[in-house]
């Protein structure tokens, strides 16, 4: 609250909620510091816009939360390009998320999924306001650091048919936060699921013994990788 009695609002709520659920709580030394995000705005000759600057000084230096798989994209390499500032690339690059550099004053800008090759910009997908789509882009990070992980499941001897519904998909329930179902993430039993589509689903659980109950309940899965292995 401020001063004068106002109350702040906690944009990243969701995200602080989800990471410690899933993986650990977010700490101080998580964050980029003031003097950091301001050094970078100097160097880009612009500041940065609020929502932005909060997620930086929140898990700008987390590099189990923003980089595991995908890249949240460091504050040393943040730029313009082809008119947009990318804070996200997938692994490859053949995708990324991006802010239009004419939605930069803005406090909490929308964000394009874009084609990785902005200079052909192939493709671009609906948007969301920052703040909103930061699980979205962090998700599957906390997801690939669980210790109790299983990926690429798919009922034993099945055949991939259009349109199917994934077997475990249709066990799961809905998350408390729209953008992670929206994006293919529900909570099965105890685990946190990620079926995006086709026959191919992953789960991550909080402990083993977690990961072994569900493996057991539904023993009609075939596992090509679990963490059990390793």
């Amino acid at each position: 609250m401020t001063e004068d009695g106002t109350e702040i609002m906690d944009r990243y709520g969701d995200l602080k909620s989800f990471v410690t659920e899933w993986h650990r709580p977010i700490g101080p030394s998580d964050g980029n510091t003031e003097t950091e995000i301001a050094d970078t705005e100097a160097r880009l000759g612009f500041r940065l816009p609020e929502a932005l600057r909060e997620l930086y000084a929140l898990v700008g230096n987390a590099g189990d939360i923003t980089r595991g798989h995908n890249r949240f994209v460091l504050l040393r390499d943040l730029k313009i390009e082809e008119d947009w500032l990318v804070i996200w690339e997938e692994n490859q690059c053949v995708t990324v998320m991006a802010i239009h550099e004419n939605n930069l004053t803005e406090e909490n800008p929308p964000v394009h999924k874009l084609d990785g090759d902005l200079s052909g910009r192939g493709w671009e997908s609906e948007c969301l306001p920052l703040n909103n789509c930061v699980l979205d882009m962090l998700a599957y990070e906390v997801m690939m650091a669980s210790e109790w992980l299983a990926v690429d499941v798919m009922m034993e001897g099945a055949i991939e048919i259009p349109d199917a519904e994934p077997f475990l998909r249709t066990k799961a329930r809905a998350t408390p936060y729209a953008v992670l179902n929206d994006s293919g993430y529900f909570y099965l039993d105890e685990v946190l699921l990620y079926s995006p589509g086709s026959l191919e689903e992953q789960i991550a659980a909080k402990t083993r013994d977690d990961l072994l109950a569900v493996m057991a309940r539904y023993e009609g899965m075939c596992w090509s990788y679990t963490s059990l292995d390793d």
